[in-house]
């Protein structure tokens, strides 16, 4: 597996500090549903991480696989079925064939595990955004820089993400590093953002892109608050690499009793075929 940082991996790592003594774990939550999809939902527990003593693979020991997780759309309530999934990472999630996405419409969702109990409501947009464009963009070493346009719909209030994946067996989306967008900034114009690959512990943040690679791109219609999360995230993923950076602020989440997100999304799916 190249990238070992899914959102849920982060999760861990973003939301624990070196310590000597362990601080009491936190519920995860890493949920989402997409229009015309079924529900994701990844749950673990965090991992106060002492960096003398704790391997990153420690992680997956941390995944629940016996939590009750229901989801509510205001005219059915779905309790999610718990399976190993192997083209995913963490290859556990809940789900269900019985509830898919609907544009405009609120989804609760409830989180029980021992003690623990976390919830959250997210809407899925209405508006599905398009790209307008793909430019590959070749250096002096041969490598590619990819570029996105697309055309925001006037009116403020939208918000857009980007997730990608390589085109495999590993069916999990990870964050476009810093491809995130608020219409403050461009409302009714044309808006540009550049591609770079998933951050990962070996390289980093890899803004170049390989002859011959081929990736699927996630072009997302997001609510407010999970922009605001989004945000939080390529913060901490970004700063916390500097060392001349010091990092206080924390994720940003849309759960009640839980760290995380549940995030309703509204999306078309691209290639990035690499020449």
């Amino acid at each position: 597996m190249r990238y070992i940082v899914p959102i849920l991996l982060a999760f861990f790592l973003l939301s624990c500090k070196p310590s000597i003594h362990p601080e009491a774990p936190v519920l995860v939550v890493d949920g989402f549903i997409d229009a015309g999809g079924f529900p994701q939902v990844h749950v673990s527990t965090s991992i106060p991480i002492d960096t003398e003593e704790h391997e990153l693979t420690s992680v997956f020991e941390h995944v629940v696989r016996w939590a009750k997780v229901t989801i509510d759309d205001g005219e059915q309530s779905v309790v999610l079925t718990g399976r190993t999934d192997l083209s995913l990472t963490p290859p556990y999630v809940y789900t269900t064939a019985w509830m898919r996405g609907r544009p405009g419409r609120s989804y609760k969702i409830s989180v029980d595990y021992k003690d623990f109990h976390a919830e959250a409501v997210t809407t899925i947009p209405e508006y599905v955004p398009q790209l307008d464009s793909i430019d590959y963009t070749k250096d002096d070493k041969g490598d590619f820089r990819v570029t996105v346009s697309f055309t925001d719909p006037r009116g403020f209030g939208n918000y857009y993400k980007m997730f990608i994946r390589e085109d495999g067996e590993n069916k999990t989306w990870y964050s476009a590093v810093m491809a995130i967008a608020s219409d403050e900034d461009f409302d009714g114009g044309q808006a540009e953002l550049e591609i770079m690959k998933p951050f990962n512990f070996k390289d980093g943040m890899l803004p170049v892109f390989k002859s011959g690679e081929v990736y699927l791109l996630k072009f997302a219609s997001i609510t407010e608050d999970m922009y605001r999360f989004w945000r939080s995230f390529d913060d901490l993923q970004v700063f916390s690499s500097n060392p001349f950076v010091s990092v206080t602020s924390t994720l940003e989440s849309n759960l009640d009793g839980a760290v995380g997100c549940w995030a309703g999304y509204s999306s078309s799916i691209y290639k990035i075929e690499i020449p």
